[in-house]
């Protein structure tokens, strides 16, 4: 188990070697649906959720929308990122979250057993007390693509480990995924396990996309606004290439988007950069407007 875990752990650090520097890409993740029907009041769905925000904002290649703007958006529509979501839902949420890809998941394996009883002694609703432990932890990953609703991977990740632990009996609390002594346990370490192995997977998969922005204006001198800035890891000189939005292309059969047909328009550079937005001159092209698509570009 040791030498899968190195292995796994110098993959990571390969992929994030490998996964160039440039702007973050914008996500956001729902809280995952626990479909293990076994746990009660711990909420494994929405920790294991948050474990994975964590995970994702520490490799510093990711934009993560906070989970509190992230539920009002949702509420204010009336969506639903939980349980049976649809491409079309997804869509929907993704552009009114104003991100490239929403992830969202579902925990299908939650094991903590102990090789023997005892009592221990239990604060704030947990109970606490050191037993041989084997803790299993799966979870099924989607990666959605919101300009088009469709599900650009999929994955299960799993997570083992055993040895000596603490008890974790919930009653009205509920496990807090991020303490010392969870994250030391048998299942805080099966856990840590699945998340990484869910990072490295959606790291795979989108490190060849081009960031996505969007212009906000187009100044009298000519100089075009965009939705970025540092704190979407953009910097000076960054160079961009900009399309005009064209005509949606609905598939007929399922009522999804299939993208749309855009018009390029030319390229710009950053020449001003604020926290949140960016100023860019044009190098080539004409006929930049506000709303048009924004991509990072090699120069």
């Amino acid at each position: 188990m040791k030498k899968i875990l190195l292995s796994l752990a110098i993959v990571i650090m390969i992929s994030s070697t490998a996964f160039a520097a440039g702007p973050k890409m914008r996500v956001a993740v729902s809280s995952f649906e626990d479909k293990t029907n076994s746990h009660g009041h711990w909420e494994i769905g929405s920790g294991i959720s948050d474990m994975l925000i964590t995970e994702l904002v520490q490799t510093e290649k990711y934009s993560v929308m906070e989970r509190s703007q992230l539920n009002k958006i949702l509420e204010e529509q009336k969506l639903s990122l939980t349980g049976a979501i649809t491409g079309q839902t997804s869509a929907q949420a993704g552009k009114l979250l104003g991100v490239q890809y929403l992830i969202t998941g579902s925990v299908t394996e939650f094991i903590n057993k102990s090789s023997s009883g005892g009592s221990g002694v239990r604060v704030k609703g947990i109970r606490i007390g050191g037993k041989a432990f084997y803790a299993k932890v799966g979870i099924d990953i989607r990666v959605y693509d919101v300009n088009t609703g469709e599900i650009i991977a999929a994955q299960h990740a799993v997570g083992e480990s055993k040895g000596m632990g603490f008890d974790l009996g919930a009653s009205r609390g509920g496990i807090d995924f991020r303490t010392s002594k969870m994250q030391k346990s048998p299942l805080g370490k099966a856990v840590r396990q699945a998340i990484q192995q869910a990072v490295y997977f959606i790291t795979q998969k989108v490190a060849n996309k081009a960031w996505e922005g969007k212009t906000m204006k187009v100044s009298s001198d000519g100089m075009v606004y965009i939705n970025g800035g540092s704190n979407y890891g953009i910097e000076m000189g960054t160079v961009f290439q900009v399309e005009a939005i064209g005509e949606e292309l609905i598939d007929p059969d399922t009522g999804l988007s299939l993208g749309s047909e855009n018009e390029f328009k030319g390229t710009i550079r950053v020449v001003d950069l604020k926290e949140k937005y960016a100023i860019c001159e044009v190098l080539t092209g004409s006929g930049f407007d506000k709303g048009q698509i924004v991509k990072a570009v090699d120069e």
